[in-house]
């Protein structure tokens, strides 16, 4: 683990533990050299280097308002790491726990992380790992998908899938209001 205050890369002072898994721990630091607050995912070992480096590849082919941005990949004694966006918010899981939800807001959360998903399949990745928790609510209310550490890219003769009914702009046309006939 890193600890508060010690610096990564020469450049990112570490500020708090956003949080651990089994796989790394997430700090946020400060960006010494843009001003910024970051997150970086620190694998906790290095056998798992492989897996860290091509969610840090993958996320960073992306360029969407709804998909986490990847920042940097580095190496620290042998563990690798990735400096990405940080998402002052929380997951939308808790987001929609944390009180009542219109079905109009729910939805929008729910299309703007759909419109993540298909970027990513328009650059040729499948994430593999769609649920609440990898789907982040800034503070500015938009969704963003995150971690992309099971996602694979799709084989050349592989095709994505397509909807299989209407269209993005279909499911925003408000429909018959629930009780109303």
């Amino acid at each position: 683990t890193l600890e508060v205050g010690s610096v990564l890369a020469s450049r990112f002072l570490i500020t708090r533990v956003l949080g651990a898994g089994g796989v790394g721990t997430v700090y946020v630091a400060r960006d010494a050299a843009l001003g910024r607050e970051v997150a970086i995912k620190v694998h906790h070992a290095a056998s798992g280097a492989q897996r860290l480096r091509r969610e840090a590849v993958a996320m960073a082919r992306l360029a969407h308002p709804n998909v986490v941005t990847v920042f940097e990949v580095g190496e620290l004694a042998g563990r690798p790491f990735v400096v990405m966006e940080y998402i002052a918010g929380t997951t939308l899981r808790t987001h929609l726990a944390a009180a009542q939800r219109s079905v109009r807001e729910i939805l929008a959360l729910l299309i703007a992380a759909g419109e993540g998903v298909a970027a990513a399949l328009d650059a040729g990745l499948v994430h593999r790992d769609i649920k609440p928790e990898n789907v982040l609510i800034g503070t500015d209310g938009r969704a963003r998908v995150g971690d992309f550490g099971l996602a694979r890219e799709l084989d050349s003769s592989e095709e994505p899938v397509p909807a299989a009914t209407g269209s993005v702009e279909e499911l925003r046309t408000p429909g018959t209001p629930i009780g109303r006939g």
